[in-house]
């Protein structure tokens, strides 16, 4: 087990900054303040979890390594010179700016956290609602969201269970959320949701546009309804209750089933969240 002492830490860093062309150079590509940077180099500040990942993505080091003993750091330098970062390109600039998130912003998705089961309707007139698992989590400093649809191998000749990844953040105070499919296919799509003004949610709804597993993989926007299940589940009984349901059979709740109607009210001249 490796120990971080201040002193450790401090040499390794200046170590680190005496393999660049200048200080100047590497708090610029860092994006970081040079007196900051100084504090850490000279033992006067220690960085938070967030900025050691980041100190470490940018010399190319792990950070058990960059809090070793001194004198062995400076052995596994000898090896395995830094790499440092390179320039942000347009893109990484593009991505990090859709991904990044204000402290407002951080504490709305934190009242959000958690498990949900996730409706859409598959068909109307039979009265069949997909119900999926999907869980949005914090990831370090980014917040996630994962999805599981199960159950439609039979009636739609689709893979038994179907698994997405994505990412969540906050627009106009509402829940902006991307995910792919990362089994069994290349469907993605984009959900914007309500959020919940203060406190847990009991249940958000929104709309769901995308390439969807079920049909033709036509383009489809339909209403959707994440219903909260909570932080702490039994989770092994949640997929379990997923998949295709038939509100004949099977009990769904009114704000469900209202929720994610698809039909325009007179009026109406383009899909909106129902409530």
């Amino acid at each position: 087990k490796i120990y971080m002492t201040d002193t450790d830490f401090c040499q390794n860093l200046r170590l680190l900054a005496s393999y660049g062309q200048s200080t100047s150079e590497i708090c610029r590509r860092l994006k970081m303040n040079r007196q900051q940077f100084n504090k850490y180099v000279n033992g006067h500040a220690m960085p938070s979890l967030s900025t050691l990942r980041k100190l470490c993505d940018f010399f190319g080091v792990d950070e058990h390594e960059i809090l070793m003993p001194a004198e062995g750091f400076k052995q596994l330098l000898i090896i395995r010179p830094p790499q440092f970062g390179t320039e942000e390109t347009p893109y990484r600039k593009t991505v990090n700016n859709l991904l990044n998130l204000e402290k407002s912003d951080k504490d709305m998705l934190s009242r959000h956290e958690g498990f949900y089961f996730s409706y859409t309707v598959l068909d109307p007139k039979e009265q069949l609602y997909l119900r999926a698992l999907s869980r949005i989590y914090r990831q370090e400093d980014k917040w996630m969201v994962k999805t599981i649809e199960r159950g439609m191998d039979e009636k739609f000749m689709l893979p038994a269970t179907v698994k997405y990844s994505g990412v969540i953040v906050e627009s106009s105070k509402r829940l902006a959320i991307h995910e792919k499919q990362i089994t069994h296919g290349h469907s993605l799509h984009t959900s914007f949701l309500y959020s919940s003004e203060e406190g847990r949610p009991n249940f958000l709804t929104g709309l769901q546009m995308g390439i969807l597993t079920v049909g033709s993989q036509e383009i489809q926007c339909v209403r959707t309804v994440w219903d909260f299940l909570g932080t702490d589940i039994n989770l092994r009984k949640a997929l379990k209750d997923c998949g295709v349901i038939d509100a004949n059979k099977v009990k769904i709740p009114d704000y469900v089933i209202d929720g994610t109607d698809n039909r325009l009210a007179p009026g109406d001249i383009y899909l909106t969240p129902n409530y």
